[in-house]
């Protein structure tokens, strides 16, 4: 089964009233976090585009 879409996760009442609004406004943004071995030196970001990978215990 493949899936596609956004998961937003909220810990309080408040946090989900907000995101709420903001979903409905479309004024919410999506970013996307890597986690990276090694170091980064200062502010980076990587411009590769995101593939899928086909792997069922890849999450």
């Amino acid at each position: 089964m493949e899936t596609s879409g956004v998961i937003g996760v909220c810990r309080s009442s408040v946090a989900l009233n907000r995101m709420e609004k903001e979903r409905k406004k479309g004024t919410y943004s999506k970013q996307y976090v890597a986690l990276v071995h090694g170091h980064l030196s200062g502010d980076s970001r990587i411009d590769t585009p995101l593939v899928r990978v086909k792997c069922p215990d890849l999450v």
